[in-house]
């Protein structure tokens, strides 16, 4: 028998490739399975048939591009790219504007530059006005003031007088003119601070000082005893009445003092209180004081030949002589320090 030649065997067509499910990794090329066939034969017990097989050829027309992180990133940039040009130019614009404004020839910064230089130009003309004022020199006179203390005997008006290289009579008169003065109303003091100048500052006299000033007899031992402050005023009522105001720290010597200046009071204080002290009115002079009350206090008078008191003195307190030519002025002192 002759032997069977077998059939060539015919290709197998490749399936469909595999849609890879939703949400999965990229898309693989999927090769088509061929699987071998064999065809039944009619078999002859001494001889084995024999298959032979092809291998299919894939098909490309349907395949997708593989996506990598490559490019992935060259995508994402050249999505970006516009944005980024955006933003270098507004950086770049920025820039300009900045060197605008900080340029000096910037509205704003001339603005400053020009008022800078106004008022450098309004502090030069005021220096330089100063300097002038200061070339040409003072155009006001100095005030200057004398320190004054609280007057003894409460006071409402109070003025200085200069006694600076008088004599005892120059002072006596200058004093009995101050007090003529109508410069404060009635039912007023004036206190009437006198003063000396050591070169150009005026300064207070003290008691002694005023004493030896007008050449007073009083006992040096009384003097002694004087506070610094003392005080001349007048009182203003139905004309100017002077009194002198003098403070001592021991009332014995107060008194006593007092008593020994007596025989001398008229002589030393006539020129000041406008008491007449010519030939004529001797017996005034040498005329003695006499014990009498005013407002109830102890005073003493010394009185002229028509029994007319010229000169009274009195103890203000115990400490405090208060010396005056009226009646007028004592009572008055008498009813303020008891105020």
């Amino acid at each position: 028998m002759e032997p069977i030649t077998p059939t060539p065997t015919q290709p197998v067509q490749p399936t469909e490739p595999i849609t890879p499910a939703p949400n999965t990794l990229p898309e693989a090329v999927v090769a088509p399975i061929s699987t071998p066939a064999t065809l039944p034969v009619e078999q002859n017990t001494s001889t084995v048939p024999t298959t032979e097989t092809h291998p299919a050829t894939p098909h490309t027309d349907h395949l997708k591009a593989v996506r990598t992180l490559s490019s992935d990133v060259a995508g994402a940039v050249k999505q970006n790219q516009g944005a980024v040009i955006k933003t270098a130019i507004a950086e770049e614009r920025r820039r300009e504007q900045e060197q605008k404004d900080s340029s000096p020839t910037a509205p704003k910064n001339l603005a400053y530059v020009i008022g800078g230089l106004v008022l450098i130009a309004i502090s030069a003309g005021f220096a330089g006005y100063r300097i002038m004022q200061r070339a040409s020199g003072p155009t006001t006179v100095p005030v200057i003031q004398v320190p004054v203390a609280q007057s003894i005997v409460r006071s409402d008006v109070t003025t200085t007088l200069d006694i600076t290289e008088q004599t005892k009579t120059q002072i006596g008169t200058s004093i009995f003119s101050a007090v003529a003065k109508k410069d404060f109303r009635d039912g007023t003091i004036k206190n009437i601070l006198i003063t000396i100048r050591n070169g150009k500052t005026p300064a207070r006299v003290s008691a002694r000082e005023f004493l030896s000033a007008i050449g007073a007899h009083a006992s040096v031992p009384f003097q002694k005893k004087l506070v610094q402050d003392s005080m001349l005023g007048v009182y203003a009522y139905e004309g100017n009445h002077l009194f002198i105001v003098l403070r001592a720290t021991a009332h014995d010597y107060m008194y006593d003092g007092m008593r020994e200046w007596e025989p001398f009071l008229i002589q030393d204080l006539a020129g000041m209180f406008g008491i007449d002290t010519a030939e004529n009115k001797a017996p005034v002079v040498n005329a003695p004081f006499h014990d009498m009350l005013i407002e109830n206090r102890d005073t003493r008078a010394v009185v002229d030949e028509n029994g007319k008191p010229v000169l009274y003195y009195s103890f203000l307190d115990p400490d405090t002589i208060l010396i005056a030519a009226s009646q007028k002025p004592l009572a008055e002192a008498f009813r303020r320090a008891q105020q």
